[in-house]
Formats: structure tokens, C-alpha cells, sequence
């Protein structure tokens, strides 16, 4: 196999394609108000003279596209104490008035505060498109005479410059008034996020769209969690096909491999003479050639009561460390009879105990050992565990084979080895014979991944960036399961 394109990028709606690259950036923020009020404020139900004011609304367009999340208004003191809630909804445009409400989330009711700004939170978020005309429409139950709402608003020459004010005055909008803008503040969040672009595209009916605002997205991410990881054994290269509004190197495009990244420790097993020999009885472990693989093989020897047994201190680990292992059992006992494979990981108070036997894994919680899955561990085939460690919540992810078996299982067996201590050792008690082999072991702090900085030559046209992995070796490509994209370029 010489190459590979990905197509992951197609999605019909922004909601499908931002629950599928999903960004790391939650920040909320203002993206236009009008904050100014004056002491007179707009009627929201129904004036002295009986002429219902109801909805009231103001116009807006957002500096870009973006995900909103709630709106600030300022209500005055009103008059004659009215009743019930006031309702926000925002509506789209329909030649110069509110049209149709733009999404099923963007509605939320209140109890006003007087002499106050409000906040209406919107139940969901939902993503309004930049440049285009929006309009907020508050409105009110039915008022008796006199009775309404104040809304904050300001009367000034130069008014908010991309909306308007309007009401709904007796059933008929004003429209002819100049000058006035509610007080208002419209949040998003997010300056990192991704919509689906049914226009510019190379081929299928969507590609994903980006928009990245300058600075403040800077080194955020948008991760794609891809639910069957993908096996690149054998490839050389991946395409990606880009389309940017600036030149240079802007995006950095990674793939996660369901390994460790082993920047804490990275051994093929040529060489164990760092492991330090513990064997008892007849047990032996040595350093073989076995299936075309320098290994570690443990051996329990001819008699019951061997134990093949190697350690290493690798190294402190921090908060989060990623243990991975590509072994193969020759021959084991079960669970119940103690003949089994062993490796414990200790962090100097906690313990990753698990336990390979012919009737499952199991990972001992401090009490006793608990079977992760069902009959996980086959004899006579090489099988690449991982192991996902979260020292501080004493939990466990565990992988087989590049897939999701089970997860935050429970690790909490207690520990007073030192920190960064790996032990391995297979332990015959009622059967001799037991034999298993450790190809390669990798221990890190986050699991392996392969990124590329591409750089765009032309703006505003589609470019094709070859990707080249022809050096990255296959057990560091055989189980992709994510692809992030970071913004490493965002300063002007």
C-alpha cells in the first residue's frame, strides 16, 4: 500500500460537524453590544394611551461566524408591576423585519430584574453565520393599560452601526424609526470551531470549515475521535486537500495512535540487561529471538513453584502515565490456581496490578482482582495491550489491540514501592511449564502522536498537502484513532 486519502470532513449540518471535531476552547465572550441607556427607556406591553408595544426588537450581525450562547438586555423600572415573563427569541431577517426564529434553542423566558441587566441563557447553542442580519425579539404577556416592561435603549446620532430598533406597535410594525438601539450584549463562545461548507468543496456534497479568530485561537485544537481506529500499517503517505483566507504555516494536523508515546521509557527487548534478574526457583527470564522478535521470554521452569521475574525503575510518573505491550502467551493457568503473568506499575502509593491468566485480564482495585471484558487474553497469538493510567483518580483505560475494552476502571491497589517501578514476572504454583514472551514495552505520558505543520502557498484556492509517513513505523500507526487539528499560527 503506497498512500491513503482520509475523507472525514463530511457532514450536513454545523451541529454534526462540531460534535465531530470537537474544540478545546470554551472561552465565552461579547461579540456585539450596544451597552449605552438613557433614562427614559422603551415600553415592552402596553402605554398610558392603550397602544400595545409588543414585540420590541433590534437587529444585529455578528462580526463572524459563531456559536451563541446568551444575551444580556437592560430593563428599567417599568410601570404598574406587569405580569409573567419576558421571552427573548432570535429571529431571522425578512426584508428589513424579524422573520422566523432561527433555531429551536434560541428561545428563553425570564423573570425581569428592575433597573438591571438580564441574562437569557440560551438552553443549547446554536451557530448564527457572520455579516448576516439577525434580529432579537423580546415580547411580553398580554399588559392591562399602563402596565409594562421598560427596556434600556439609547437615542444618539450615531447608533449601533449594524442593526436597528423596531416594535411591533397594535399589530404593525413601526419600521420608520431612526437613531434608537436597545442596550445589549450578545456572547458566543469559542474562538475555535468548525461549520459544515456545502460551497467550497473538492468533491462529495460538504467539506469541514474552520474559522479560527486571530491570537485568541492560538494553539486551540478541533479533535476528531474516530470510532473504529483506523490501521496505517504499511502507508506511506496521507493527503490532506486545504483551503485557507492566509498564507504560511498556520495548521498542524496530528494523528493519535492508541500507544504510548514512550517518552518516558521505549524498549524492543534486544536488550534487558536493564531489567534487573529475579528469578526464583527453576524460573528463568531471558533475552530470545522467538516468531522473528527480539523478546523477553519468562519461563517457569520444569517444576512447579518457578517464577520467572524481571524489574526496572523506569522513572517518576506524573499524574497520567500510558503503559503499552506487545506479548504473546505461550502457555498459562488460570486465575484461581495462581499460575499466571503478572506486571505491576507503581506510582510510590498506588499500584497498576494486573494479572494475565487463561480465563481473562484482571486488574486488581485493592481488594480483589476484577476481570476487565470477558476472556480477553488468547493463547498463541501476539496481543498489544495498552493501558491508560490516571494516578490521581486511581482509574485505568484499558485497550486491546488498538480498541477500547473498558474504562476508569478501578486501580486503587495501595503501594509503597517506589515511584516509577515496573515489575514482570510469571508465577507457576500447581503448573510447570508456563511461558510467555514480551516483544517491546513503551511507557509515557500521553499516548503516541505524529503531527505535520502545513503551509499554504496561495490563499483563497484548494491546495493539496502530501503528508509523508513512510518513516513512522507501523506499530506507531496501526490503531489511529483521532485527528486534531491545532492553530500554530494566529497573530495577525
Amino acid at each position: 500500500m503506497s498512500d491513503i486519502t482520509l475523507d472525514m470532513m463530511e457532514y450536513s449540518s454545523n451541529a454534526l460537524a462540531q460534535a465531530a471535531y470537537v474544540t478545546d476552547d470554551t472561552t465565552e465572550f461579547i461579540d456585539q453590544q450596544q451597552t449605552a441607556y438613557d433614562a427614559t427607556n422603551t415600553p415592552l406591553g402596553t402605554t398610558s394611551g392603550g397602544v400595545r408595544y409588543n414585540p420590541i426588537c433590534q437587529s444585529f450581525k455578528l462580526s463572524t461566524t459563531l456559536t451563541v450562547t446568551k444575551v444580556d438586555a437592560y430593563f428599567g423600572a417599568g410601570n404598574n408591576s406587569p405580569t409573567g415573563q419576558v421571552t427573548l427569541k432570535i429571529y431571522t431577517d425578512n426584508s428589513g423585519e424579524p422573520g422566523s426564529i432561527v433555531d429551536v434553542n434560541a428561545t428563553k423566558a425570564i423573570t425581569i430584574s428592575t433597573n438591571a441587566w438580564n441574562t437569557f441563557t440560551f438552553p443549547a447553542s446554536f451557530v448564527l453565520t457572520g455579516g448576516t442580519t439577525y434580529w432579537l425579539r423580546f415580547s411580553c404577556d398580554t399588559q392591562a393599560s399602563n402596565t409594562y416592561f421598560s427596556m434600556g435603549y439609547i437615542y444618539i446620532s450615531t447608533p449601533y452601526p449594524d442593526g436597528k430598533y423596531d416594535r411591533y406597535e397594535d399589530d404593525v410594525w413601526n419600521g420608520t424609526i431612526t437613531g434608537i438601539d436597545l442596550s445589549f450584549k450578545i456572547y458566543a463562545k469559542g474562538y475555535l470551531q468548525c461549520f459544515s461548507e456545502s460551497t467550497i468543496k473538492t468533491q462529495g456534497s460538504y467539506s469541514l470549515k474552520g474559522v479560527a479568530t486571530i491570537t485568541n485561537s492560538l494553539n486551540k485544537t478541533l479533535t476528531r475521535t474516530i470510532g473504529s481506529p483506523i490501521d496505517l500499517t504499511g502507508v506511506t503517505q496521507i493527503k490532506f486537500d486545504e483551503y485557507a483566507s492566509r498564507t504560511g504555516a498556520n495548521i498542524k494536523v496530528g494523528i493519535r495512535n492508541l500507544i504510548s508515546n514512550a517518552d518516558i521509557d521505549d524498549e524492543d527487548m534486544a536488550d534487558i540487561t536493564d531489567w534487573t534478574d529475579g528469578d526464583s526457583g527453576t524460573g528463568d527470564s531471558s533475552q530470545v529471538t522467538f516468531d522473528g522478535k527480539s523478546c523477553m521470554k519468562l519461563y517457569t521452569g520444569i517444576t512447579n513453584g518457578g517464577q520467572a521475574y524481571r524489574y526496572q525503575d523506569i522513572g517518576s510518573f506524573g499524574t497520567r502515565t500510558v503503559f503499552s505491550y506487545n506479548m504473546y502467551i505461550d502457555t498459562i493457568g488460570t486465575l484461581a490456581d495462581v499460575n499466571r503473568l503478572i506486571i505491576e506499575h507503581s506510582d510510590g502509593t498506588t499500584r497498576l496490578y494486573v494479572v494475565w491468566a487463561s480465563d481473562g485480564l484482571f486488574i486488581n482495585d485493592g481488594a480483589s482482582n476484577i476481570e476487565v471484558g470477558t476472556n480477553l487474553v488468547v493463547q498463541d497469538v501476539w496481543q498489544e495491550w495498552t493501558f491508560d493510567v490516571n494516578w490521581t483518580a486511581k482509574t485505568v483505560d484499558v485497550y486491546l489491540d488498538g480498541i477500547l475494552k473498558a474504562s476508569a476502571v478501578d486501580c486503587s491497589c495501595a503501594s509503597t514501592d517506589p515511584n516509577g517501578l515496573i515489575q514482570i514476572y510469571l508465577k507457576s504454583t500447581t503448573v510447570a511449564n508456563l511461558i510467555s514472551y514480551i516483544d517491546w514495552f513503551k511507557a509515557g505520558s500521553d499516548f503516541k502522536l505524529i503531527e505535520k505543520t502545513h503551509s499554504i502557498s496561495n490563499a483563497n484556492t484548494w491546495e493539496t498537502v502530501t503528508w509523508d509517513i513512510s518513516g513512522v513505523a507501523d506499530v506507531n500507526k496501526d490503531a489511529i484513532d483521532k485527528i486534531i487539528v491545532t492553530i500554530v499560527n494566529a497573530d495577525t
